[in-house]
């Protein structure tokens, strides 16, 4: 089984304490009204208080479980969909971090690597005719596809 990466980003203090802080702040109310002299207009306010701090606390909550879950599309470290000589047609305009992509310009694949300082893969590309090097950098967060849309590969 393989083993889920760690999501690197850590809550803020605030957002991980605040469903404590309102349970305790409603506890306080509810004492007040429980305790205090004008019973019924303290009940009331410990209500409001509790409810509102509650869906505060639903909020921070939900929150939490988002941020814990982690990005919607799976981290592949070091994937690599081309294969080192082929020839790759670009099907379409795009721009990399250093790069420009046009559509019809036949590519060879040289190798690929990985940053974990960019969190993010790089695959380097010579053309044939000129002899340029272009790096195609995808970031983590991008979905593993979307090469499809943007290279083909040239049978022999």
């Amino acid at each position: 089984m393989a083993r889920r990466p760690s999501n690197p980003y850590k809550p803020p203090f605030l957002l991980v304490a605040a469903p404590w802080v309102f349970a305790l702040i409603s506890l306080i109310s509810l004492g007040g009204a429980l305790f205090g002299s004008n019973k019924l207009e303290n009940l009331l306010l410990a209500i409001f208080v509790a409810l509102s701090f509650g869906a505060l606390a639903g909020i921070a909550w939900v929150m939490n479980a988002a941020i814990r879950k982690g990005p919607a599309t799976p981290i592949v470290r070091g994937w690599c969909p081309f294969v080192v000589g082929e020839k790759y047609r670009v099907l379409e305009y795009f721009e990399s971090t250093h790069d420009r992509f046009h559509p019809g310009d036949v590519l060879i694949f040289e190798g690929n690597g990985y940053s974990i300082y960019d969190s993010g893969n790089t695959f380097k590309f010579s053309h044939p005719v000129s002899g340029k090097e272009l790096h195609w950098d995808v970031d983590d967060q991008e979905h593993r596809d979307n090469w499809r849309a943007l290279f083909k590969k040239v049978e022999n």
